[in-house]
């Protein structure tokens, strides 16, 4: 067994993937670093990318991110911005698990296996990278599926759509009209 888990780590390692893997690392530990000045609440969105060079990275004072997007959260937002971030997706997660069986087969069904599958799926990926830099439309991707999910789970039965002159109409005649 430790053969071929030696094997198989020498498969990866090779080429650039070494290197890659040891500063992302080394990049984990210097941004956890920089967070403990306010570890509750973070440091505020991207603030400590301002930060990075005053704790050289192999041995060069460059600005430089974690590439991990738990590691960016506590920085960002603290411990208390990763609990939300992990209850928001605990919560998807767990109306998308209750939905499996509720929902009419077919689409619908495959519709709701697919966000589930696109929840952990952004939550493994946010562990490997910056999704968000590597694909712009992925976030917004993950809250568009995510969010229809919310509906589905909502009881409605049918999506009703509606012109722009039906809404405008309703709006004016409901008085929900800003001026």
């Amino acid at each position: 067994m430790l053969v071929l888990s030696r094997q198989k780590d020498e498969s990866i390692m090779v080429g650039d993937n070494a290197y890659s893997l040891s500063t992302r690392l080394e990049a984990w530990v210097l941004v956890l670093e920089i967070a403990k000045v306010n570890p509750i609440l973070g440091l505020g969105p991207s603030n400590y990318h301002w930060y990075t060079p005053l704790f050289p990275i192999r041995g060069y004072a460059v600005r430089f991110n974690s590439h991990n997007q738990y590691v960016d959260l506590i920085a960002q937002t603290g411990f208390l911005g990763l609990a939300c971030f992990l209850w928001f997706f605990g919560a998807v997660g767990w109306l998308g698990w209750q939905l499996r069986d509720r929902v009419q087969g077919g689409f619908a069904q495959a519709y709701v296996y697919g966000a589930l599958g696109g929840v952990v799926g952004t939550l493994a990926s946010a562990a490997l990278g910056d999704c968000g830099k590597m694909s712009p439309t992925f976030d917004s991707n993950v809250w568009l599926y995510n969010g229809s999910k919310c509906v589905a789970g909502s009881g409605s039965a049918s999506i009703t759509t509606y012109s722009l002159t039906e809404v405008t109409s309703t709006i004016e005649r409901e008085g929900h009209f800003i001026r």
